[in-house]
């Protein structure tokens, strides 16, 4: 795995934009929207991208997951994990200049290729979304899972972000019997990712 946050940033041709739901940055007249993310952030390595990511504009910054490598049931030890790269100087920068939104993969949700039967799974989702700022009033508190959507309005048209939870809900893997991989294919027909809950929500966004 890179020491560094995988980074990705793309550009679509707008003549402005507007965030529905996160609205840090003012709307302004640009000439771009551009969209950056990228996953797989050690908090405790130093990441020489933060400055580049700002300097590249964003209109956004989207955690793809692996946010953090917690491993752990420890929710206080993964709240502080995510204290810590709030305070990280580059990061700390982003936040002031960049709606921030994401979702998390197996090391942030707080075990490696972890998925519906990990029991900390509740409280690790209150530090996640501690970390993205969501407020103690939204509806997201209230849901299992953190899969959401963003709506972008632009003169153009509509940009919608879905943001897909695919650890709370994922059925079990099945281990190879060989031993010669970590997992085999699951019997056809047996097995979830998103979750019946998620696909009623999916099919009405």
């Amino acid at each position: 795995m890179s020491k560094y946050s995988a980074l990705i940033v793309f550009t679509l041709l707008f003549t402005s934009c507007k965030t529905a739901e996160n609205t840090k940055r003012a709307a302004e007249p640009a000439a771009e929207f551009t969209i950056a993310f990228g996953s797989c952030n050690k908090h405790t390595l130093k990441n020489r991208l933060w400055d580049d990511i700002i300097q590249s504009r964003p209109d956004i910054w989207i955690w793809g997951g692996d946010n953090i490598y917690a491993d752990t049931d420890d929710i206080a030890v993964i709240s502080a994990m995510y204290e810590a790269q709030k305070n990280i100087e580059g990061y700390r920068k982003l936040r002031t200049e960049v709606p921030v939104i994401g979702t998390w993969d197996d090391h942030d949700y707080g075990i490696n290729d972890g998925g519906e039967e990990w029991l900390a799974k509740d409280g690790s989702q209150e530090a996640f979304l501690d970390f993205m700022d969501i407020p103690h009033n939204s509806p997201k508190r209230k849901q299992k899972g953190i899969y959401t959507s963003y709506d972008y309005e632009l003169p153009e048209g509509l940009v919608k972000i879905i943001l897909l939870d695919t650890r709370y809900f994922r059925g079990p893997l099945t281990p190879d019997p060989s031993g010669n991989n970590r997992y085999v294919p699951n019997t056809f027909g047996n097995g979830a990712i998103l979750g019946e809950v998620q696909w009623q929500w999916l099919e009405s966004e």
